[in-house]
């Protein structure tokens, strides 16, 4: 009986003797097939436009296109903007030369006529002012609790560096339950302040000493 194999029993190269699986093409996501439209004219020396429109937008119901030849910037308030159901809307001619590389007209009768301007057209949209002394609130402190312990710190940083990291003060209670002792946490500020009075005094100490030493001498 012979071996069944679950894959090839040699092992090909990518390039080399090995089945190649054929795949079909594939429409991309969301395509929609269109007809191809065929111009109902002869163009002749006319120029071919390409205008580019925000999804939706009723081409049908737009009788004539305003267009500015002086204004090509989109954000060139020059180019007036037109209004359509509603909605305003403004068109700025496209000035780069990389754009005739990414269009092409594939209708046969058209193969080798090049697009001679590209227009987009946008929304306009009207951004309200803000009244700041109305939209700004007072902000509200939250309630602070107490008896909290800072207990995370920044890189390079220890609980010495912080008052908020100390432990906190605990009651010492008798067998009565009464407060007899309350512990007492010094600062790190206090610490330095002893620090740095007891470094002045043992100065302040040995220059003495040396004193003394130079007047017995004397």
């Amino acid at each position: 009986m012979s071996s069944k194999h679950k894959s090839e029993e040699f092992v090909y190269d990518s390039e080399s003797g090995s089945d190649f699986e054929d795949v079909g093409f594939e429409a991309p996501k969301h395509f929609e097939k269109v007809p191809l439209l065929t111009p109902k004219t002869k163009i002749g020396n006319s120029e071919v436009w390409l205008i580019k429109a925000p999804k939706g937008f009723p081409v049908s119901k737009l009788k004539s296109l305003p267009v500015s030849f002086t204004s090509s910037k989109v954000s060139d308030k020059g180019v007036k903007p037109f209004d359509l159901e509603g909605k305003s809307f403004q068109v700025n001619e496209e000035t780069f030369a990389s754009d005739s590389a990414k269009y092409t007209i594939i209708h046969e009768s058209l193969l080798n006529k090049k697009i001679d301007r590209y227009y987009t057209v946008r929304q306009v949209v009207e951004i309200p002012e803000i009244n700041y002394s109305r939209a700004i609130q007072a902000r509200t402190d939250v309630p602070k609790e107490e008896n909290l312990r800072m207990r995370h710190f920044p890189t390079g940083y220890s609980a010495s560096n912080y008052i908020e990291a100390q432990p906190i003060p605990e009651s010492r209670l008798d067998e009565d339950g009464k407060v007899i002792k309350k512990m007492r946490i010094e600062p790190a500020s206090e610490k330095k302040e002893k620090k740095d009075k007891k470094e002045k005094k043992e100065k302040k100490d040995k220059k003495d000493k040396k004193k003394d030493k130079k007047k017995k001498k004397d």
